[in-house]
């Protein structure tokens, strides 16, 4: 499977296949425990969305996994949504959130409990994208 990354921190420009929006003092800053560039994003009530195009090409995805490194401090709740919109039907939305008990699917729908993430580490979240597009 060939790997193609959507953001890399430590890239010469960072933000050349997607776009952060609706956050504040968004700034690259280096992680020691991962020895890496990572970015770290100020946020209030107001929501925060990655963006970027999400490409077929003859109705194969070519991004399969979307792997989230993430660090939840363990006095701060966290959350982000993922939406998909494709021209044949209504957006689907996943919520991920650190305030939900258990999973939750209605129709276009789907929360997923974060509750039993680890916090204060690091940790990768990977989606994979082919079953919740073409299974759910």
């Amino acid at each position: 499977m060939q790997k193609r990354m959507l953001f890399e921190a430590n890239s010469i420009n960072p933000f050349l296949r997607c776009h952060i929006s609706g956050a504040s003092n968004i700034s690259l800053v280096k992680s020691n425990i991962l020895c890496s560039q990572v970015v770290k994003l100020s946020t209030s009530q107001q929501p925060t969305y990655l963006e970027f195009m999400y490409e077929k090409m003859c109705s194969r995805i070519l991004y399969r996994f979307m792997i989230f490194r993430t660090f939840i401090s363990n006095e701060q709740d966290f959350r982000f949504d993922l939406r998909f919109s494709t021209n044949e039907r209504r957006p689907f939305i996943f919520s991920f959130s650190t305030k939900v008990d258990s999973l939750i699917m209605k129709r276009f729908t789907v929360m997923v409990p974060l509750s039993t993430v680890l916090r204060s580490v690091w940790v990768d979240l990977t989606i994979d994208l082919f079953f919740f597009i073409h299974d759910l």
